[in-house]
């Protein structure tokens, strides 16, 4: 297979019309890009933080997806560390005529770091995502959803550790990854490497594919939730606020194809690649970064119930039910003596415009309320069509 344009230009096709190199004072990017991605990255960690504070001490309803995404964060932090490293210090702020023989060993570590921990928080982020909506109340999935997360959910994790170890044994030995760029390592070494190019648009393809699939899954939800129209948009924005990520993810891929396949979008390429590659690292931050801030954001409802919650409604991990309150009238006896039991009503209320609607529910049978209660931890739901009808009184 012939060798990428990028990785190893054609001596005849632009390399030796290359500036002669500066060692001494080489023009250098500025900290703009850097800066940014750590303002990025420390947005992120406020949103995880404000997410984990609502799960774990004002709803005390943590879950798995919490856990995933606290997985993900040193990668999140590591991921930043080494991109501001690559964009400052170790070659990517550099032209490729300007790269000493040592950065051409650094450049190509930090990229093999770069590239492992981006698919380690990528994969503990999107394993969040669809185990958030794997917790979704009964009554708002259905069996060909339920069957698309779980299958989505195995694909992405056997997909993320399949492409981190793709990757490490891209060369063999693995060391020809990074010493393959340096004469006197090739003198008396031999290697033989896959194609690296196709392999990292392909990944990059199909996690954006991942990506979109993840953020329709829950607007099948949203339609079947039975919310004021105002909560359902509220929620519906939240989730297409992930097509954020898709877009970002769209954007990698054109900039793979400009950065890694010169010959087929520049006629006149000049082959930089670790000075035409900063819009490519940029791009994989943001992607990082806006994700986990998309997973985050359902369980900020906590601080939003008015608009993403309904009044009497708590959260069961994405879907609501109904906490029924005690009555006297749930007791199965009264006096030592089974009675007969009327349906006692409890009531829902939110405000639309400045009108309050009040409808009224049924609460569940005695012997139904016994094993709801019994089952409360495990997420027994109240469907809202027990509904009797809405009242509405002047607010």
């Amino acid at each position: 297979m012939a060798p990428s344009p990028a990785l190893f230009p054609p001596a005849d096709n632009g390399t030796f019309s290359w500036p002669a190199p500066n060692y001494i004072d080489p023009e250098q990017r500025g900290w703009g890009a850097p800066a940014g991605i750590i303002a990025m990255c420390i947005v992120t960690f406020g949103v995880v933080g404000a997410r984990l504070w609502a799960r774990f001490w004002v709803k005390k309803r943590s879950g798995v997806d919490d856990w995933l995404i606290i997985a993900a964060m040193p990668g999140l932090l590591g991921l930043t560390i080494a991109t501001v490293l690559a964009l400052t210090k170790y070659g990517f702020n550099l032209h490729i005529w300007d790269q000493t023989p040592a950065t051409h060993i650094t450049i190509r570590q930090i990229t093999m770091a770069m590239e492992v921990i981006y698919l380690g928080t990528s994969t503990f982020t999107k394993l969040s995502i669809l185990t958030f909506y794997r917790r979704l109340s009964a009554s708002v999935l259905s069996r060909p959803l339920l069957i698309a997360i779980w299958t989505s959910i195995v694909f992405v994790a056997a997909f993320g550790p399949a492409c981190i170890f793709a990757l490490i044994f891209t060369c063999s030995p693995v060391e020809a990854y990074w010493f393959r760029f340096t004469t006197s390592w090739l003198r008396t070494h031999k290697y033989h490497c896959t194609d690296e190019v196709a392999y990292l648009v392909a990944v990059i393809t199909i996690s954006t594919i991942q990506d979109f699939i993840a953020c329709l899954l829950p607007l099948f939800v949203v339609c079947k939730l039975r919310l004021p129209t105002r909560q359902k948009l509220g929620l519906a924005v939240v989730f297409l606020l992930g097509f954020a990520v898709c877009a970002t993810g769209a954007l990698r891929i054109n900039l793979a194809h400009k950065v890694l396949y010169y010959t087929q979008i520049n006629p006149s390429p000049t082959y930089d690649i670790s000075w035409d590659a900063l819009a490519s690292w940029v791009s994989t931050a943001v992607e990082t970064n806006v994700a986990i801030i998309c997973a985050s954001l359902p369980a900020l409802n906590a601080y939003f119930k008015g608009w993403f919650g309904v009044t009497g409604y708590e959260e069961r991990e994405f879907g609501w039910y109904h906490r029924p309150r005690w009555s006297p009238w749930s007791s199965a006896q009264r006096g030592g003596q089974n009675v007969s039991q009327p349906t006692p009503l409890s009531s829902l209320s939110w405000k639309e415009g400045n009108v309050e609607v009040v409808e009224a529910v049924k609460e569940p049978s005695p012997t139904t309320q016994a094993g709801y209660a019994g089952s409360m931890d495990s997420g027994a739901t109240l469907n809202r069509q027990d509904s009797i009808a809405p009242i509405l009184r002047g607010g």
